[in-house]
């Protein structure tokens, strides 16, 4: 802007006494002068746009968050299946319809809804929800085979079959598959049937029979027997209405009753194949209902068991469950928490124990015991502080007894003459080897040690390392039997812990004169 600036001249412009002309307005005013003043217009928005955008707002001006519509489908869709569940059909409706709303293309919302309707008997207005339903997804049989249904209730069965084929087109192999196709060859024989009847009626009868003349019997002779009438067949009760009424029953689930009109139809004729199937059908389906009453039950139970922190019940009703739906969901989500509940408890139960006796141990001063437990509560429980603490106590009660320990291990070690064995398992490698020549040696000069320690103290210089000073006197005895004085003075060990034991890593002797 400095530099654009610096190209207009700063003096005063005295302003001619006659007006412009329009020539002269329009020249005066030309785009290059005007690129300065639009430049800065520019800029002053861009700048207030930026202070609106990112300058907080006043509480007043703020939107309160409103739900996304997808989170509204999703809690309209839970909240339609629940009351379809508790067999509310009119909420059920409310919040399917609140989710056409909200998402006209939602085919479950739009199945579901037709679905309301047909549970509460209003066919009518079931029909054209469905068909809606088939307009977004025409790939689903289900519509087509709750079309059937509605319109074999409505005792229409051309219509039935045909929404049960089209079903059969599209759907795939199973148990509804099978009472499906059950269904469309009863409707085709029905649908014949009645066809035939009126051909029945129509076909001309046929001309009577003239009475065979008997024969005359002569004076004196016997008449011959007449014939006994032939008895008339016994025509065959119609059971098409048991059947009817079978199936009827059937598809309101119904199947008690069911099975009674299919039992019917069987008496008159047993061979019968459309009652042998739903009959069939009827009591298998009264047997998953009692199944699925009992997995419920059970599902419940052990839902309480897992309220109730009864863990072991939750484990065994879920169990019993499994076997009976080996893909219920419910069930294994509960066994497994269960399970771990479970674990979990048996973890505790271990923490607790393992603290207790490492507490019993500090408290008798068996430290290395104590140590040893509160290892293992930390194996279970990595972060529990009291572990922590009798570990960290435990270990420098146990440090101290380890450092007199091995100070007495020494003294001993020298009297018997065995301290290149000694140095060999309480030093380092390092130090062992540099020191082993030297041991030896002296341990042939002399005939025997004593050796004596006092004052013996520890002093911690990290988690794993430590000093240990003493002080000591030895006296040795050569071959000739002259005593002498080997050593009189303090002795300073650095040591570094290894697991719970400690390695020598360096000797300091301090003699108190030469000897």
């Amino acid at each position: 802007l400095n530099k654009i600036e610096r190209q207009f001249p700063t003096t005063d412009r005295v302003i001619p006494d006659k007006p412009s002309t329009s020539r002269e307005f329009t020249v005066s005013f030309t785009p290059k002068k005007l690129f300065l003043p639009a430049l800065i217009v520019i800029g002053a928005v861009i700048i207030m746009l930026a202070a609106w955008k990112f300058t907080p707002l006043p509480e007043i001006f703020k939107k309160s968050p409103t739900p996304l519509p997808e989170r509204q489908v999703e809690d309209a869709m839970s909240a339609a299946s629940q009351f379809w569940k508790d067999k509310e059909y009119s909420k059920a409706y409310n919040q399917y319809k609140k989710v056409l709303e909200l998402e006209p293309g939602h085919f479950e919302a739009q199945f579901g809804l037709a679905n309301t309707l047909k549970a509460q008997e209003k066919f009518d207005e079931a029909i054209p929800e469905y068909e809606k339903a088939i307009a977004l997804d025409d790939a689903d049989p289900r519509s087509y085979g709750q079309l059937g249904l509605i319109y074999e209730q409505k005792q229409e069965p051309d219509k039935a079959l045909q929404y049960y084929k089209k079903y059969l087109e599209i759907a795939p192999q199973g148990q509804e598959f099978n009472v499906v196709a059950q269904k469309v060859k009863y409707l085709e024989e029905k649908i014949q049937a009645a066809a035939e009847k009126p051909k029945v009626a129509t076909e001309p009868s046929a001309p009577k029979q003239s009475k065979p003349k008997e024969p005359e019997v002569q004076p004196g002779e016997k008449a011959p027997p007449k014939p006994e009438p032939a008895e008339p067949e016994k025509k065959k009760p119609d059971v098409s209405g048991n059947l009817d009424r079978g199936i009827q029953a059937f598809n309101r689930e119904d199947y008690d009753k069911c099975i009674k009109q299919m039992e019917e139809v069987l008496k008159v004729e047993p061979d019968n194949s459309s009652a042998q199937f739903f009959m069939a059908e009827a009591k298998k389906r009264i047997s998953d209902r009692i199944k699925e009453q009992e997995i419920s039950s059970k599902l419940k139970a052990a839902q309480e068991a897992f309220r109730k922190g009864d863990y072991q019940e939750c484990i065994q009703q879920s169990e019993e469950v499994l076997k009976l739906a080996p893909g219920n969901a419910s069930a294994q989500t509960l066994l497994t928490e269960a399970k771990k509940k479970v674990e979990e408890q048996r973890i505790e139960q271990q923490v607790n124990d393992g603290l207790r006796r490492a507490q019993d141990a500090f408290q008798n001063r068996k430290y290395k015991e104590c140590i040893g437990q509160a290892n293992k509560v930390l194996e279970l429980d990595a972060d529990n502080a009291e572990a922590r603490r009798l570990l960290s106590r435990a270990r420098i009660n146990y440090a101290q007894q380890q450092a007199l320990a091995l100070v007495e291990q020494y003294v001993q070690a020298v009297n018997t003459k065995n301290l290149v064995a000694f140095y060999e398992r309480a030093c380092s490698p390092q130090l062992f080897n540099s020191m082993k020549k030297r041991t030896e040696l002296s341990m042939r000069i002399f005939e025997s040690f004593q050796s004596t320690a006092s004052d013996t103290g520890l002093q911690f210089k990290g988690t794993n390392q430590a000093e240990i000073s003493f002080s000591h006197i030895i006296k040795g005895t050569t071959k000739d039997g002259v005593q002498q004085d080997v050593f009189e003075g303090t002795i300073l060990w650095e040591i570094t812990r290894q697991g719970e034991t400690w390695k020598i890593t360096k000797i300091i002797p301090t003699p108190r004169g030469k000897k």
